[in-house]
């Protein structure tokens, strides 16, 4: 369990110090790591706390920060604490029902975007460009290129229901919805005779 000082009253600084030193020994990501957690606990975003280090947090904020902490300290990401992550400049919902976004796979939508917008045609502004995302996850890679390219049309597969419904609701979330399709199978199982423009996987 975290530090039972966490429950005093404290200030914004005090309780961060010690938080970074609390995660220190289980990662080396400590000082972000808690900053984050911190952020999120309070509402606010982490320039907000340096500003305020002074600041004085309730009881309620103190204790909901240390079952952060807590959580933390058994491995758990911080991504599925609290319950999102950013990808390609957009936040997504996670949860463990899904592989968390990591920062290189946004070379592979560099890499598509590039490609389908190569494949435009000028004379057809409004001509679909098709893509399949293969195990779509949270849907980090289709809806980042469905978001991408306004003319692209996303068909997503995944062999688990839960991560459909979390790529659902990011694709509402970041409105490309209407353009993207969600199948429950293995791989390319559930489309076996369609063609596309791009095939991505993570």
């Amino acid at each position: 369990m975290a530090d039972v000082t966490f429950l005093k009253p404290r200030t914004v600084a005090q309780i961060l110090a010690r938080g970074i030193v609390t995660l220190a020994k289980v990662t080396q990501s400590a000082r972000s790591d808690a900053s984050i957690l911190m952020a999120h606990a309070l509402g606010r975003d982490r320039e907000w706390l340096i500003a305020h280090g002074e600041s004085f947090i309730t009881k309620a904020q103190t204790e909901k920060l240390a079952a952060f902490y807590d959580s933390r300290a058994t491995g758990m990401p911080v991504a599925y604490i609290i319950g999102s992550a950013w990808f390609y400049g957009r936040e997504f919902i996670v949860n463990d029902q899904v592989l968390i976004p990591r920062p290189e796979t946004e070379h592979l939508v560099d890499e598509a975007v590039e490609h389908l917008r190569a494949r435009a045609n000028p004379n057809l502004p409004k001509a679909l460009l098709t893509v399949l995302d293969v195990g779509v996850g949270c849907g980090a890679i289709g809806c980042s290129i469905a978001a991408e390219v306004p003319n692209a049309a996303i068909e997503a597969t995944d062999t688990s229901s839960g991560a459909l419904k979390i790529a659902e609701h990011n694709a509402r979330r970041l409105h490309v919805f209407d353009r993207c399709r969600f199948y429950l199978g293995d791989l390319v199982q559930p489309v076996p005779s369609r063609h596309y423009d791009v095939v991505v996987a993570n």
